[in-house]
């Protein structure tokens, strides 16, 4: 997003996922956020790992924004000098942003697999053939 390292300061924080996954953050960033016209200067909290998404908005922003949020609509909406701003969801990004998450998510299981794979012989070599025990009654 080209945001210098030096403007992330503040504690670091944990992000708990619906997985159970710990994350911590790098610390936190204010940043201008321009919704339909509209300006905001939001703090926002910063991570490392990769993820699909370029920013969750949560509570802080939406309460920044006098927003009401509707996941029956897929929308958002808030007050402006105007009249009232919309943001609506795009199904069709969410469900590539779900799908790519599944994908890195079976990339990492993968590699972690294959790192755990290490050879279990002193020599370091691996076994050329594999055998499997079958009971004949």
């Amino acid at each position: 997003m080209g945001v210098n390292r030096a403007d992330i300061v503040g504690p670091l924080t944990p992000l708990i996922v619906f997985t159970s996954e710990t994350s911590m953050s790098l610390g936190t960033i204010r940043l201008p956020v321009l919704a339909v016209g509209f300006s905001k200067i939001v703090e926002f909290t910063v991570f490392d790992p990769p993820t699909v998404y370029n920013v969750i908005s949560g509570t802080p922003w939406i309460y920044k924004m006098k927003a009401l949020p509707s996941t029956y609509h897929q929308c958002v909406k808030f007050p402006t000098t105007n009249g009232v701003g919309t943001i609506k969801g795009d199904q069709e990004m969410s469900r590539s942003c779900y799908l790519t998450s599944q994908r890195l998510k079976i990339q990492q299981q993968l590699t972690s697999l294959e790192a755990s794979r290490g050879s279990t012989f002193p020599s370091g070599q691996q076994p050329t053939k594999v055998s499997v025990e079958v009971a004949i009654d």
